[in-house]
């Protein structure tokens, strides 16, 4: 029920913002949520990999030059634990974001950017007798770098830090999921 209200709260902002830039996107590039390790047996997260798909939009112009960007973005990443009595396991984690961003420094050739989101976060797991899917919501702060290539398509590239946990209920374990995420990728704008 949570994704369909987000996909529905999704679809009413990009619908309601046809005088505003629009872009589609996609990024790829590395996740280690393993800053921290489970208080139960020490377990903690390797780092892992996997990709975005994102739609974009300017959400507020405060001026001429500083405008809030809203970005709508699937996250599909995966990334490996070591659990007691179960050994290396694999989470498959699915993220629908939301984020905002703000231009915080203008170059000749490209922009540094920060913010912060909040994401619905989906980890799966299945292995052996642990078949279970969990979801949290986790929030995060945004730095990055982003260089125009033309009015119509940009690269940019990003680090995304998240706080929270995940609680597997079939083993009673907590699972802190801080770290950051890096990745590389590129936007097409349809609108301008």
């Amino acid at each position: 029920m949570k994704k369909q209200i987000i996909i529905a709260f999704l679809i009413a902002l990009v619908t309601g913002t046809g005088s505003a830039q629009f872009g589609i996107g996609a990024s790829g590039g590395l996740i280690y949520p393993g800053f921290a390790k489970s208080d139960n047996f020490g377990s903690q997260f390797g780092v892992g990999a996997g990709f975005d798909i994102f739609m974009r939009h300017r959400l507020i112009s405060i001026s001429d030059s500083a405008q809030i960007v809203a970005r709508y973005s699937y996250r599909n990443y995966f990334s490996d634990i070591n659990l007691p009595n179960v050994q290396t396991t694999r989470f498959k984690f699915t993220y629908l974001s939301l984020g905002a961003t703000i231009v915080l420094y203008r170059f000749d050739f490209l922009q540094v950017y920060g913010g912060g989101g909040l994401s619905l976060v989906t980890g799966n797991i299945d292995k052996d007798e642990i078949n279970e899917t969990i979801s949290t919501l986790l929030p995060e702060i945004i730095v990055g770098v982003e260089l125009p290539l033309s009015h119509n398509y940009n690269l940019f590239s990003e680090v995304d830090f998240q706080f929270g946990t995940l609680l597997l209920e079939t083993r009673n374990y907590t699972l802190p999921v801080h770290g950051f995420r890096l990745v590389i990728g590129g936007t097409m704008f349809l609108t301008e």
